[in-house]
């Protein structure tokens, strides 16, 4: 059975302070008595703490509290979760999130302090940036780390738990009518990268994606290509620069094999054909299979193909869009055209259904419109 008292005790300044102690189970590594020990300004709150205590000891969920600051906890779970858990990339994403946005706020908090409403603030200020995923992602890698240090026996419990994370705002991308696609695509036909910006429109791939794919994965015959791997870049770290390496896609659903239309058939055989002229006279070729490479058979650089994008969108005059845009663009269309989500979500290689109808729900009461007006001339005429 759990002992726990409250003392008094003198502080030197003449007030009273009030002493809290509950005897915790033995280390079982050591087998040592351990003590969970807190000093309190009133007696209420001492009581009240200690009632508190020994309900955890009842539930089999006493931590003995650290002495660890806020950042050094997101540090340690950076460190020792995260870095086991995800990919290079996804891990610098994390450690972007936390360094820039939960640090800042919460960094000098010590971990055992941390309280429901310091969560709570740190929402609205993250909410009152603007960002709404910005906001959304601060308070996701928050929860992870606190549900870690639960799990790690750091902490008694996750103050994070049960705060309602920022409101989910779907938001609309920008996209291009076919003809503004019709207008870039003519401008694009000089570009040494044409057949790939031609291959982002037509399948909805992600730009690294798109990057990844060896000869060995497009059935040109069959008219299909396979999503087997995917360009990333790694960002600059002790001294390197930053550079783009292939992995795996980033999910079970991302390995995928979607169908190609003839013109983008017609246009990767023009393009095997000039690679493989262009191989045969290079002088040195780095041989990685890939469908697009650089000039010696190297990984391209992701960033590098961005600027021949936008150098073509200022030309040809259409709106101003980014390269992943181009995937919402054939997404939309998609829809708009009466492909079920279903299609449409396995084509994008979401994993799940619900992923594409949150991302394109602003475009769906025109898609229900159209299913509506379909179901009535099937039975009226």
């Amino acid at each position: 059975m759990a002992r726990g008292n409250v003392w008094p005790r003198q502080r030197n300044d003449g007030t009273t302070a009030y002493m809290v102690r509950v005897e915790m189970p033995p280390d079982p590594r050591t087998g040592n008595r351990q003590r969970r020990v807190g000093t309190f300004d009133t007696r209420k709150e001492a009581d009240k703490t200690l009632t508190a205590w020994l309900a955890d000891l009842d539930k089999g969920i006493a931590v003995e509290p650290t002495k660890l600051r806020m950042a050094d906890l997101l540090g340690r779970w950076l460190g020792d979760e995260a870095a086991a858990r995800v990919r290079p990339r996804t891990l610098e994403d994390y450690r972007a999130t936390v360094e820039n946005h939960v640090i800042p706020a919460l960094g000098n908090v010590p971990d055992s302090k941390l309280t429901v409403a310091d969560v709570q603030r740190f929402r609205s200020q993250m909410i009152a940036k603007g960002s709404p995923r910005t906001a959304q992602l601060a308070m996701l890698r928050l929860k992870q780390a606190l549900s870690w240090a639960v799990s790690a026996d750091l902490l008694p419990r996750n103050v994070a738990a049960g705060v309602k994370p920022p409101p989910d705002k779907a938001e609309e991308r920008r996209t291009w009518t076919k003809e503004e696609a019709r207008t870039f695509l003519a401008e694009a036909e000089s570009d040494t990268y044409s057949p790939l910006w031609r291959l982002l429109l037509s399948t909805g791939l992600r730009r690294g994606e798109a990057l990844g794919p060896r000869w060995c994965d497009i059935d040109l015959d069959r008219a299909t290509l396979s999503v087997r791997q995917a360009v990333v870049v790694l960002p600059a770290k002790d001294g390197e620069k930053a550079r783009p390496v292939i992995q795996e896609p980033k999910s079970k659903a991302a390995k995928r094999t979607i169908d190609l239309d003839p013109a983008t058939v017609a246009a990767l055989r023009v393009h095997k054909d000039r690679q493989t002229f262009k191989r045969k006279g290079a002088a040195f070729w780095e041989d990685h299979d890939l469908v697009f490479c650089t000039g010696n058979g190297r990984i391209l650089n992701p960033n590098n193909v961005l600027r021949n994008f936008e150098a073509i969108v200022e030309r040809s005059g259409v709106p101003k869009i980014g390269v992943h845009d181009l995937r919402h663009t054939h997404a939309t269309w998609l829809l708009f055209d009466g492909i079920p989500v279903t299609l449409v979500s396995k084509r994008l290689g979401h994993a799940k259904v619900s992923i594409t109808l949150d991302t394109y729900s602003h475009i769906l009461p025109g898609y229900e419109r159209r299913a509506v007006e379909s179901i009535g001339a099937a039975l009226f005429g």
